[in-house]
């Protein structure tokens, strides 16, 4: 609920005004809006009932004038089984509501609805839930606690804590119930700083309230295998499981009977409570006349046998009688066990000594784990086996793995690149394969500065031994010839190879650095363009012959072409038929030179783009003029052609008269 207030004086805003719901008033706190007259807002959450609701405001100025306004509001809503509200009289202070399940102690993560825990899931819908509607922690409230159908029978618990005064002192705390909708209990207490109010119990399904009921709770833990019957609570008799521990809730001076039932596999051993071990039987009361805890314990014994063969000791870890603190083993030990007790064993080796593995009862083959973790389930016998050895050093000098046989802990494996430290037994022969492949060759051991060429080796761990594998990275080199070449390749570990006009070969195995000549081959008119070579960049080269250094896999490609040839016919005739012609024609191009004689004919084939000179030669003679392609070129000599295409040319002459 909202609203404001006006005033012509001040008004305290932290004690200024009252709230009033059905008759029960509550302090507002005020926000100080404008001065200028005294305007103030507020803003609250009340609890409704079924049915009408009176809600009244009123304020009172710094000179005792007061006012007030009411408001009437029909509310549908559900009957509410228990609500309990909680106020305070102190600003800038944090009090806390708590509403229990009959048997849970206070703060219990199931059984407490409050701050931490404000709508726990007590039954199958919202209506079984208790729900805290807020956390209220900068004083005065009200915080409301509702739950419209209790999901159990017994006796509920509503509890007050006064969580932090922030400096401001002792607090009153007032405290509303109501049982389906009807006020039936208002109590009020002063608190201190950290103070809890056991303020009242609620029998449930009779709704009877208590002021000031005060409850113990009994922690109950099964240590071991037995199940306790928890009988004299006001929930009915409980169980708790083997191996677990409950906390319980009861009245204060409540009897309560505990009993740890044993059974064939499972041994009674006795009661501790409040860490007093009793000598009596399965069955103890318990007096809540304060907060008690009650532990049982119940054990199926087996033994285990401890055997050091070699090993400088064994720490053994897990024991019920040592807690966390290890026990030492020389030789040989046996230990009484409960079971399922889970004990670690610990191999101390190192300084020349190594684990070799542990057996186990009859087991044939050893179990490598370091520490070994032994679940009493049965009796048992463990032994450690730990052997002298000395260090290998193993390394990698290039690309292969290393396979490492031998070891006692099983095979191991040095990535390329890596050097890894081994410890082998005295006198154990360890096998070193260096793992080559098809883009990875081996080329040699070294060991203890001597060089093998054979592979694998075998070393006997007599004293410290190193191992380096060096091995050299492959790599493939694809060369493609588009176009009329053919590619001649040189300096392959299989020798020299030719790529086909139009083909394509892959090379594999080149070892890393191997530097490769490409030699582009021209034949009849076939013409060189360019190369292209790929690798994580694209590179070109003009000249017929490119070198590629294998660094990696590449690339290679090698572009040429065959030129376009055209015709170029060439004539020596008369200045007209009747005349006789009398010079001769010189052609001239790149690389060539032919003279046709006077009345000579010849047909010439050039590539394309070829440049061609014809001169008309002759002393005495009369030269008419050019025609190319049947047109006259009557001032050109020499005549010069490009060949873009066939061309006829005719040189005209005549002998002079």
């Amino acid at each position: 609920m909202s609203g404001s207030v006006t005033s012509t004086n001040a008004i305290n805003t932290g004690t200024g005004a009252t709230i009033t719901l059905n008759g029960n008033p509550n302090s507002l706190p005020l926000t100080l809006v404008s001065s200028s007259p005294y305007d103030y807002s507020f803003s609250t959450q009340l609890e409704l009932v079924q049915g009408s609701n009176s809600i009244t405001v009123t304020a009172t100025d710094s000179q005792n004038h007061s006012g007030s306004d009411t408001v009437t509001v029909n509310a549908d809503i559900p009957i509410i089984g228990i609500r309990a509200e909680l106020t305070w009289n102190t600003n800038d202070t944090d009090l806390d509501s708590h509403l229990i399940a009959p048997c849970y102690p206070q703060n219990d993560p199931f059984g407490d609805c409050y701050y931490a825990n404000p709508n726990p899931n007590w039954g199958g819908n919202s209506a079984s839930n208790p729900s805290l509607d807020r956390d209220v922690t900068t004083g005065y409230g009200p915080e409301y606690i509702v739950l419209q159908s209790p999901p159990f029978d017994g006796v509920y618990q509503y509890k007050v804590y006064y969580y932090s005064d922030h400096g401001n002192g002792p607090s009153t705390a007032t405290v509303r119930i109501w049982i389906n909708d009807e006020l039936v209990f208002e109590g009020n207490r002063t608190l201190s700083d950290e103070q809890w109010w056991d303020c009242a119990s609620i029998d449930w399904p009779s709704g009877n309230i208590t002021a000031g009921y005060s409850t113990r709770t009994l922690t109950v833990t099964s240590n071991g295998c037995c199940q306790i019957l928890v009988e004299g609570l006001p929930c009915g008799n409980q169980t708790v499981p083997a191996g677990d521990t409950t906390a319980f809730s009861a009245p204060e001076n409540t009897q309560v009977t505990l009993t740890a039932q044993s059974g064939d596999f499972c041994q009674f051993g006795n009661w501790t409570v409040d860490g007093e071990v009793l000598d009596s039987g399965n069955t103890i009361e318990v007096l809540m006349n304060t907060d008690h805890s009650a532990v049982a314990a119940c054990t199926a014994s087996y033994t285990l046998t401890v055997i050091n063969d070699g090993c400088w000791g064994i720490n053994v870890t897990g024991l019920p009688d040592q807690g966390q603190e290890p026990e030492w083993v020389d030789g040989n030990a046996t230990f009484v066990l409960p079971a399922d007790t889970v004990v670690t064993l610990d191999a101390s080796d190192g300084d020349g000594i190594l684990l070799t593995g542990w057996y186990v009862d009859a087991e044939g083959t050893p179990r490598l784990d370091d520490p070994l973790t032994i679940t009493m389930d049965a009796d048992h016998q463990v032994t450690a086996i730990c052997v002298h050895v000395h260090t290998l050093s193993v390394s990698s000098n290039g690309c292969c793995p290393i396979l490492v046989e031998g070891l006692p802990g099983g095979n191991q494996t040095v990535d390329p690149g890596n050097s890894t430290y081994f410890y082998a037994p005295e006198n154990g022969n360890i096998t070193l394969t260096a793992q080559s492949g098809d883009s990875c060759q081996f080329d040699n051991w070294t060991i203890d500065n001597e060089i093998y060429e054979n592979n694998p080796v075998q070393i006997t761990m007599d004293s410290y031994h190193e191992a380096t594998a060096v091995c050299t990275p492959l790599y493939t080199l694809t060369v493609t010839s588009e176009g009329c070449c053919s590619v001649l390749v040189s300096n392959l570990p299989q020798g020299n190879q030719t790529v086909p006009a139009g083909g394509n070969s892959t090379f594999s195995g080149i070892p890393q650095d191997t530097v490769v000549t490409l030699e582009a081959v021209e034949e009849g008119n076939c013409t060189f363009d360019y190369w292209e070579v790929h690798s994580f960049e694209v590179t070109s080269d003009i000249t017929k012959v490119a070198q590629v250094t294998m660094d990696q896999d590449h690339t290679a490609i090698c572009y040429s072409h065959v030129p376009t040839t055209y015709t170029l016919s060439v004539t020596s005739v008369g200045c007209s038929p009747s005349y006789i012609p009398c010079c001769s024609i010189e052609v001239t191009w790149n690389g060539g030179n032919v003279t046709i004689p006077a009345g000579g004919n010849q047909t010439f084939f050039f590539a394309q783009g070829t440049p061609v000179t014809l001169d008309a030669l002759g002393e005495e003679c009369d030269f008419c003029g050019w025609y190319l392609d049947d047109n006259e070129v009557p001032l050109q000599d020499p005549l010069q052609i490009t060949m873009d295409a066939d061309h006829e040319a005719w040189a005209y002459s005549s002998i002079p008269w």
